[in-house]
């Protein structure tokens, strides 16, 4: 990226003409001043004086192709009619690259003789792929890598690492966790490029084995019971993610809040992995007061009275999930439409939970003739 207010001289040489009487004539009016032209080739410049601040009375991309030309000069046209600034003319330059076409810019101001300037871009834009080829592919059908990695991009380093992503995304998914893909581009001629994808799939992971550590209050098989993860499979990290939750949802049903579960693996032979649940269980809080606030259904007791969450119970929240599925039943039964927020508050010393269900009535959607 190179910013240069350069200023263009068009040089010339002229001889005296001998001295000749000219013959009468009528005054020509004055011709109008000649508007800047745009180059379309190779902007020549030399170093010389600054013309900052002069007025911008022409901007002009480039080397831009046709399909990011709008886009682009967009982002400079502003400058048109504005004192020529150059923390303005940086600004422009972010935005053009951030536009991920652009290799490089050069900026040039040229003097014009009505003491402004003409400001162009020179834009040199990143290789169009115009042809794809790869190796290694073996557990990915062809048309579906085709799908992904595919001509008619820009060359542009933020596009090839995105591809590749996307694909080693593609294979973990699959079970290939340690595939690799390595992307070559190479120039062709009249601006385009090849794009070569080297993958090494590597083998894929199965799970070998599942342990859980630091379980204390709550059964194994009640915990593994929840997992979808199982020995033989495929190791699928998406899936271990799922358990992960599932596990801290079901010590949440338990009362221990503060649970912390995080999950790793460790290496077996023949390709297989040890998946492993670290628990932090934490201490078990009960139920508190148990409260309605906002719209009204009746007496607090009376629709209280069928509920799960009562005081001194172990805290459960999918039994306050539960709950809030009776209270939207009984306000249906009468008629109305509720959006239910639980809002709880924590004593650390005591152990226990407050619940207030905060109900908000809504319109109804029922449509009537």
């Amino acid at each position: 990226m190179r910013l240069a207010f350069a200023v263009l001289f068009l040089g010339g040489c002229a001889t005296a003409p001998a001295v000749v009487k000219p013959a009468p004539v009528e005054a020509a009016p004055a011709a109008l001043p000649a508007l800047p032209v745009c180059p379309t080739g190779p902007v020549p410049f030399t170093e010389s004086a600054s013309v900052a601040g002069a007025m911008v009375e022409k901007v002009c991309l480039v080397g831009a192709s046709e399909d990011g030309y709008l886009r682009m000069h967009e982002l400079v046209a502003p400058r048109e009619g504005a004192p020529l600034d150059a923390a303005e003319v940086r600004a422009d330059l972010e935005a053009l690259f951030s536009q991920g076409l652009l290799r490089d810019v050069v900026v040039v101001a040229q003097p014009l003789s009505s003491k402004g300037v003409m400001l162009s871009y020179v834009v040199t834009e990143y290789e169009w792929i115009t042809q794809v080829d790869f190796t290694g592919v073996k557990a990915v059908k062809t048309d579906d890598f085709r799908e992904i990695a595919h001509a008619g991009v820009r060359a542009a380093p933020f596009v090839i690492k995105t591809l590749t992503d996307t694909i080693e995304a593609l294979y973990d998914g699959l079970g290939y966790t340690q595939a690799k893909v390595v992307a070559t581009v190479k120039s062709l001629a009249g601006g385009n490029a090849a794009l070569s994808l080297a993958v090494d799939e590597g083998p894929q992971v199965t799970v070998g084995e599942i342990t859980i550590e630091g379980a204390q209050q709550v059964p194994l098989a009640e915990l593994r019971k929840s997992l979808r993860s199982a020995v033989g499979a495929v190791f699928l990290q998406e899936l271990v993610e799922r358990d992960t939750l599932a596990l801290t949802t079901l010590y949440f049903d338990h009362g221990m809040v503060n649970v912390a579960v995080v999950n790793t693996t460790r290496a077996l032979p023949k390709g297989a992995v040890e998946l492993v649940f670290q628990v932090k269980e934490g201490d078990v809080f009960r139920m508190g007061r148990v409260s309605l606030t906002g719209f009204a259904l009746g007496a607090e007791k009376d629709v209280l009275k069928g509920i799960e969450a009562k005081p001194k119970s172990v805290f459960s929240r999918s039994a306050l999930q539960r709950d809030m599925e009776r209270i939207r039943a009984r306000a249906k039964e009468k008629g109305f439409v509720v959006e239910i927020t639980p809002l709880t508050t924590v004593d650390p010393e005591k152990k226990i939970i407050d619940v207030a269900f905060e109900l908000e009535k809504r319109p109804s959607t029922r449509i009537q003739f």
